[in-house]
């Protein structure tokens, strides 16, 4: 999954530190097997000196003295390997690796697990028999012939020292259980780093921080990344290193800036390791690094230009490597999901999972694959098996992967129950956020933005985590869904119903009587459209009704002006095409907020009777519940109630009259039994506005005699005759049997 785990902004790195003895030579190695002495001590200068063909010919040599020495040929050749950028050196480390367990050799077998895990976190393209090398790790690391304390050799001397100080803290971040040598690992080298470096070649320098940045990220010590660039990106020991290395560090430079919210700096360190690759011929790299920038541009919305690369890379590219090619399909994926082609982006992300499971990796490895075919699941309706897969995978991951997917699976039941069972789902989502929050997780339903801000939505009507919800929705600039209300972050907030409010960015605008009026009369009158934009045409004659054309669009041209000026952000208002609008992503307003409930409530008693259970009536009758509530909170009074009653806002207040009507009828039409104070100040309101309205007569009269309010009902019966007697009329019989009802001697308390 993307961990997007942080979008804290840290300062910008400072200058880059020097180390001048970086390349000081090492300490001479050690023999581990029958080779004489100075043949390990050639492929170890060759190693340090990055010269793959010398140690390739070192190797054909050995080789030729006798099998024997396989297991050690086999070791450094896979190190040429890597070095070469082939994707075959994790086969040659497993092959030695047989071989030093058939002879009993523990230790020798346990450095080449080192190797082996190092190289599965550096080449992050060439992975295979992932979870074998882990489990290999979690045996030999227990077995008392490979503790430090059984080689009686000093540690400092022993040519494999830096390959056993990385391997825990690949491990761990490969998706390996938790081991205390890595987090004393990661201090000591996080020492090394702090002081000029004594014995490590630039090339193992340059892999050593890119382990490190690796682990710490997995950790969540993000304090560290900008520490690790200056220490290693100096003259003299950046352009010293290996090229393939260079691509390699500025490709996972770049993810420690993307994942603390750094787009522009991790586009530019994924530029930096896609050009160093093409420069070096290293094709595998490239591609890495491509991918990498057409993932950043995805996540910035930059939809187009990323499909522009993914669909220029061809597969082969890859040089055999299985991730790249999962990678490739699971962008695809993406990009598909992002566009509404769920149906596909799950088949691509099936060919992916398959794939991978295929080539045996660790499921750490194509979790984010997961995650995509969670959201793709639930983009089609799939919602119980999106569960279920969320749920399965934070019973099987660590750590704060595992963290990660209880949380998506707490955030897909909680909009799961929303409808049918509103507390379950508030005391659910409160859970999830509260987990994200906890482990920084603000990418969750990342490829459904509308539904990630659904959630957050919601979460801030209930008052949930609030100030980290209004952190992902401004990182993430997600799009107010169509029922956000005051809640939601506005730039600006209009207010009509009842008192005129303007809110910018959550403060309330005080208006004065210098306050220009026309342009004020303008933004109202755009607050109060279902759009928020009317033609100019519409806006000059309900605005200017008395001027010419010529006129009112000269003064139309000054109030767009000085309302800008008024607003603060010009964006905030457009002009085009003939029409003049305000911008619907960043402006709210109460008016249209409340009709788009009131359609909602219709739209329930519309297919009320298509509704085929209980179970979906029963989720109906909450779903309308909670509707009501909200306009009933929204209806604070008559529209723009303290302003002169121009011709426009009649006809706007006669149409907000009539939302209420129509939201009382429908609420009627949906609700099983009367259903408390919500209903019943919506149907007093609408009762004001309508005397006459017979259904909701009887309705209200319902709701107060459930409440055991006799006399309210009552009331509400003789109110309603009142006004039908000075229209020469009489209740219909239904009413009258209802009144008749209420004062019944059996009607009556005690």
């Amino acid at each position: 999954m993307d961990a997007s785990a942080s979008k804290r902004r840290t300062s910008a790195p400072a200058a880059p530190v020097t180390h001048a003895s970086a390349s000081a030579p090492a300490p001479a190695p050690a023999p581990t097997s029958a080779l004489p002495t100075d043949w390990w001590q050639q492929a170890h200068q060759a190693w340090q000196r990055w010269d793959v063909q010398a140690l390739q010919a070192l190797c054909e040599g050995a080789r030729a003295a006798g099998p024997e020495h396989a297991a050690d040929v086999q070791t450094w050749l896979g190190l040429a390997d890597f070095m070469a950028e082939r994707a075959n050196a994790l086969v040659h480390l497993d092959d030695a690796y047989q071989r030093h367990v058939d002879a009993a050799r523990l230790p020798a077998a346990f450095a080449v697990v080192h190797r082996a895990l190092v190289i599965c976190l550096l080449d992050t393209s060439a992975l295979d028999r992932v979870r074998d090398w882990l489990a290999r790790w979690d045996t030999l690391s227990a077995h008392p012939a490979c503790s430090p304390a059984a080689d009686p050799a000093p540690q400092a001397a022993q040519p494999d020292r830096l390959w056993a100080r990385l391997a825990p803290l690949a491990a761990v971040s490969i998706g390996g259980d938790g081991h205390a040598l890595a987090e004393r690992g990661a201090e000591e080298l996080l020492a090394d780093f702090r002081r000029p470096l004594q014995g490590w070649s630039p090339h193992e320098a340059l892999m050593a921080a890119q382990v490190l940045i690796e682990h710490q990220h997995t950790v969540q010590r993000y304090e560290n990344f900008d520490f690790l660039a200056n220490a290693v990106q100096g003259p003299g020991l950046f352009e010293a290193a290996a090229p393939l290395l260079q691509s390699r560090w500025w490709y996972t430079y770049g993810y420690s800036q993307h994942l603390t919210g750094r787009g522009e700096l991790a586009a530019q360190a994924w530029q930096q390791a896609l050009q160093i690759a093409q420069v070096a011929g290293l094709p595998a790299a490239a591609l890495q690094a491509t991918l990498a920038l057409a993932r950043g541009l995805m996540s910035r919305g930059q939809l187009d230009q990323a499909r522009a690369i993914i669909d220029a890379v061809q597969p082969q590219w890859g040089s055999g490597r299985t991730a790249q090619l999962i990678e490739l399909l699971q962008l695809r994926a993406r990009a598909e999901l992002l566009q509404g082609k769920a149906v596909s982006a799950l088949g691509l992300l099936d060919d992916a999972i398959r794939l991978a499971e295929a080539a045996s990796l660790s499921q750490t490895e194509y979790s984010s694959c997961l995650s995509d075919q969670a959201q793709a699941l639930l983009a089609l309706g799939r919602t119980a098996d999106a569960e279920q897969l969320t749920t399965r995978l934070a019973q099987e991951q660590l750590g704060r992967a595992g963290q990660i997917y209880r949380c998506q699976s707490r955030l897909i039941r909680s909009g799961r129950l929303w409808a049918t069972d509103p507390e379950a789902s508030r005391a659910t989502l409160e859970e999830a956020l509260r987990m994200a929050q906890q482990v920084r997780y603000t990418g969750f339903f990342g490829l459904l933005p509308a539904t990630a801000a659904e959630h957050c939505a919601r979460a801030l009507r209930w008052g949930i985590e609030a100030p980290f919800v209004a952190e992902v929705i401004s990182a993430r600039a997600l799009p107010a869904p169509p029922d956000a209300g005051l809640e939601w972050p506005w730039p600006l907030w209009l207010g009509l119903l009842g008192e005129f409010v303007m809110l910018r960015g959550g403060v309330r605008q005080t208006l004065t009587g210098k306050t220009p009026q026309k342009p004020l009369e303008l933004l109202r009158f755009l607050g109060c459209q279902r759009k928020r934009c009317v033609s100019q045409a519409l806006a000059m004659q309900s605005i200017w009704p008395e001027a010419d054309e010529a006129a009112a669009r000269k003064s139309l041209e000054v109030a767009v002006h000085r309302l800008r000026l008024l607003l603060g952000d010009a964006s905030l208002l457009w002009v085009s095409d003939g029409q003049v609008g305000l911008d619907t992503t960043r402006v709210g307003s109460d008016v249209p907020l409340r009709a788009a409930l009131v359609d909602r409530i219709e739209t329930l008693a519309m297919t009320r009777a298509a509704a085929a259970t209980a179970q979906q009536r029963q989720q109906g009758t909450a779903e309308c519940l909670s509707l009501v509530e909200r306009v009933v909170e929204l209806t604070r009074g008559d529209l723009l109630a303290a302003l002169p009653a121009h011709a426009w806002l009649l006809t706007q207040r006669r149409a907000c009259r009539a939302d209420t009507v129509r939201a009382a009828l429908a609420a009627a039409g949906v609700l099983d039994q009367p259903s408390g104070d919500a209903e019943r100040e919506l149907l007093e309101t609408a009762l004001r506005i309508e005397p006459l309205a017979e259904t909701l007569v009887g309705r209200l009269m319902a709701v107060y005699a459930r409440a055991a309010r006799r006399g309210d009902a009552l009331r509400v019966y003789e109110r309603y005759r009142s006004h039908l007697a000075e229209l020469g009329a009489q209740p219909d019989r239904l009413l009258q049997r209802q009144w008749a009802e209420l004062v019944s001697p059996a009607a009556r308390p005690g």
